[in-house]
């Protein structure tokens, strides 16, 4: 996909009711099985662990494919809702956009998609999953061997 698609998602989720907003995360929570790193592809960064921010392992992947950055996600049984929807999000969109435009994305776009009563109840959590993708992909620039953290 790709920033202006994720805009458009933004916007989509801005216009959203609180209980169809909340709808509408359950719906991205559940495309994230499909965006789990293929086991026969080389993923240089893979950064799997479990921060205190997160109740469960996060494994965030990324490889070059030329001027693009490819990204993969999986995560825990145990991980919540709000935290796989994001996850879905930021790696259905952000993958096979550049280096830059993913290090430059405006965290803004979080509060935009979750909301002002989610954001108040799990503001941390929120921004976790576009902190950590941000992180792999600085590693990706300065790595050509495979990194896990």
């Amino acid at each position: 996909m790709s920033l202006e698609s994720l805009e458009r998602t933004a916007q989509q989720f801005e216009a959203l009711p609180r209980d169809g907003r909340i709808g509408a995360l359950i719906a991205l929570a559940d495309r994230l099985n499909a965006l789990s790193p293929s086991p026969s592809e080389t993923w240089p960064v893979r950064d799997i662990r479990q921060d205190l921010e997160c109740q469960d392992t996060v494994g965030l992947y990324a490889r070059n494919d030329g001027e693009r950055v490819i990204l993969a996600a999986e995560v825990g049984q145990e991980v919540t809702t709000l935290t796989r929807a994001l996850t879905a999000l930021f790696v259905e969109h952000l993958s096979g956009e550049t280096r830059a435009h993913i290090l430059n994305l405006d965290a803004g776009i979080v509060p935009r998609v979750v909301g002002d009563a989610l954001m108040r109840q799990r503001s941390n959590g929120a921004y976790y999953t576009l902190r950590r993708l941000k992180e792999a992909v600085e590693q990706l620039e300065v790595s050509s061997a495979p990194v896990t953290v």
